[in-house]
């Protein structure tokens, strides 16, 4: 599993489990996914729960985490790696 999408996973974990540490995983995830991506091969590497903790996290990811972050990064970027890592399993191919 490559690094960074260890630390994806790791953080989309994070967000929904740690409530007083909540926003500050939501931004690393929103930074994180706003970073170059190769969604297909990020996709094929989600095993068993993965996806899961993904959209959960995904679905609190609000304004506030990507405002926080757009900074530095392009946001869309990570609106559309999020979009394609938790859809169909064929949208990102």
């Amino acid at each position: 599993m490559p690094e960074r999408l260890g630390a994806v996973l790791l953080k989309s974990r994070a967000a929904t489990t740690v409530a007083d540490q909540r926003p500050k995983h939501l931004q690393d995830l929103a930074l994180l996914l706003s970073l170059p991506v190769d969604v297909p091969y990020w996709k094929s590497q989600l095993a068993g729960r993965d996806g899961r903790h993904l959209r959960d996290a995904g679905s609190l990811l609000d304004d506030a985490a990507w405002r926080a972050v757009s900074i530095a990064v392009d946001v869309r970027a990570g609106h559309t790696a999020l979009a394609l890592l938790t859809g169909p399993h064929d949208a990102g191919r």
